[in-house]
């Protein structure tokens, strides 16, 4: 009575077991040596490394431009020798200057009488002033 539920579990178990050995054996494929994986890695560096160059074949990257520093003038050599007579002239120009300032400087500013005088009422009143409203508060 049970011998159908015997074969049928016979059936599955035999299945089972075919899928194992597909499984085992798909396995067993899919492994490599490891020389195989060393040559997978150097095609996978080499592909990558030649779609970057042509990457940079295709669509070159453009330097920024630099600016160029401007080029140094050149001053005018100076002489370091100075002639005697270029010296002496020179020496006597600022002798000249100085000695008419001295002069200028001796004479008083020209001023009239009457200038002065309105100076010394313009003082005289603001003293006033000042002096009164400060004499006021105290």
């Amino acid at each position: 009575m049970f011998a159908w539920l015997r074969e049928l579990l016979e059936i599955r178990y035999e299945n089972n077991l075919r899928k194992l050995r597909l499984k085992e054996e798909l396995q067993d494929r899919n492994k490599f040596c490891s020389s195989c994986e060393v040559l997978k890695i150097e095609l996978e560096n080499s592909h990558r490394e030649r779609r970057e160059l042509m990457g940079r074949i295709l669509n070159p990257i453009k330097e920024p431009e630099r600016d160029v520093a401007p080029e140094p003038q050149k001053l005018p050599t100076v002489r370091r020798h100075i002639p005697w007579t270029v010296k002496q002239q020179a020496l006597e120009q600022e002798d000249r200057a100085k000695a008419v300032a001295m002069r200028n400087a001796a004479k008083p500013d020209v001023t009239s009488v009457e200038d002065l005088e309105k100076e010394l009422d313009l003082a005289s009143q603001t003293r006033e002033s000042q002096s009164g409203t400060t004499g006021n508060n105290g």
